[in-house]
């Protein structure tokens, strides 16, 4: 993850911790606030994820909700 700083012009580089969502695709991502929030979509083999996680931008920690 690589946020960006709007008045410097710069990215930085995000390293969080906790439980990291797994690798998918076709999910849906939302951002309230700082938080940005990952639900379900399809692992590699297509089934079918329903799950959700968070992801606080501001300390950089994941959280299975």
């Amino acid at each position: 993850i690589f946020p960006s700083a709007i008045v410097t012009h710069t990215w930085s580089r995000l390293e969080p911790t906790g439980q990291a969502p797994s690798r998918r695709t076709a999910h849906a991502a939302t951002c309230l606030g700082k938080v940005i929030y990952i639900h379900g979509g399809m692992n590699s083999v297509g089934v079918a994820l329903d799950d959700l996680y968070s992801l606080d931008t501001g300390c950089g920690y994941y959280n299975y909700c």
